[in-house]
């Protein structure tokens, strides 16, 4: 994964921005740019690349491949829903972005390092990987909870970053944590899982240093983003305020402080067929926008087993190895605890 993220798509170019890589391991890695799929456009490959194998029978293929003429793309988010933003959101984020730092939520706010000058796409990454077995004891623990594996998930990392934060003196004059979770919005658009598109918003939330993990707050995120489901559309309308200065947008972001310190995306499980010839054993999910983005990403995909793999990855000038090692290691932890804690319950 690192390998891939130090090769950057050409936008400039006619290439395509996308590119397929196979590996001896028997490991295909799908590479796309964030600007023609979201994370769910990579379920979308891998299930149609699936099906095409158990259909294909061994034969010699040309170098040129005829796409089919019925191909279509699907309708833009704005044309079919809604995503005018209040007047106050708009008069909000032209606030965030005139007025100092220190006016704003930012300015408490734990979001990493600063971004820097010089663009650059070192990313680590750190993958843990949870059974199924522990899986299903924890997806029994969150129901019981009135939470979802989403927000639990938020509701951990949270305490984890909390205690690492406040553990360190360097970052004690921080008091909250900028962080943001894509909301799919492709149940709003009509696109489907087998459709590669970019059909998603995103919800940001400041939520107070919290060390130790809550259960109230996993609840209470999972409500918040039921209602971000027809509530984040919104966020994509103020794109339209930009007119088309995207450029300038995301190198005014240079030499400056990070917007965001967290990103959960969770793209969910993929499911197949264990009687097919072709099978997915595993798979990893991960996110580069390590320049600009948010410092500290969680990536989670559910595998056809029912394990739970979380990437973790992060700018190399964004965070420092120490911090990244020591959140993973810790969210390990107070993850076995939640495990154990549910069994315990449960035999008690």
């Amino acid at each position: 994964m690192e390998t891939q993220f130090l090769r950057p798509f050409d936008t400039s170019s006619e290439a395509p921005l996308w590119r397929l890589v196979i590996l001896d391991e028997k490991i295909v890695v799908f590479a796309w740019h964030h600007c023609i799929g979201d994370g769910l456009s990579g379920f979308a490959f891998h299930r149609t690349l699936l099906k095409a194998l158990q259909q294909t029978q061994r034969q010699d293929i040309g170098s040129l491949v005829q796409v089919p003429l019925t191909a279509k793309f699907l309708p833009t988010i704005e044309s079919v829903v809604n995503v005018s933003p209040p007047l106050m959101n708009v008069l909000w984020e032209i606030l965030n972005i005139l007025l100092p730092t220190s006016w704003t939520p930012r300015a408490t706010a734990w979001t990493g390092n600063p971004v820097g000058h010089t663009p650059d796409t070192t990313t680590r990454v750190r993958i843990m990987q949870f059974s199924a077995l522990d899986m299903a004891r924890f997806h029994e623990e969150c129901r019981s909870q009135s939470a979802t594996v989403t927000s639990t998930l938020y509701a951990l990392t949270i305490s984890v970053l909390s205690r690492i934060i406040q553990d360190m003196e360097h970052l004690e004059k921080y008091k909250t944590i900028a962080a943001s979770i894509p909301i799919s919005l492709r149940s709003l658009t009509g696109a489907t899982e087998e459709d590669m598109c970019e059909c998603v918003s995103t919800h940001h939330t400041y939520p107070a240093f919290q060390p130790e993990f809550s259960w109230r707050l996993a609840s209470k995120y999972a409500s918040a983003l039921r209602e971000q489901k027809t509530a984040s559309p919104p966020a994509v309308g103020m794109l339209g305020y930009l007119f088309g200065r995207y450029v300038p947008y995301f190198t005014g972001k240079y030499d400056s402080k990070r917007d965001r310190g967290l990103e959960i995306s969770n793209v969910g499980r993929i499911v197949t067929s264990r009687d097919d010839t072709w099978d997915i054993g595993d798979m990893w999910f991960a996110q580069c926008d390590s320049y600009v983005g948010s410092a500290l990403k969680l990536n989670v995909v559910g595998t056809p087993s029912g394990s739970l793999t979380l990437t973790v990855t992060g700018g190399r000038n964004a965070t420092e190895d120490t911090f990244v090692d020591a959140f993973t290691s810790l969210f390990e932890a107070r993850f076995a605890e939640i495990v154990k804690s549910g069994l315990q319950t449960k035999g008690a």
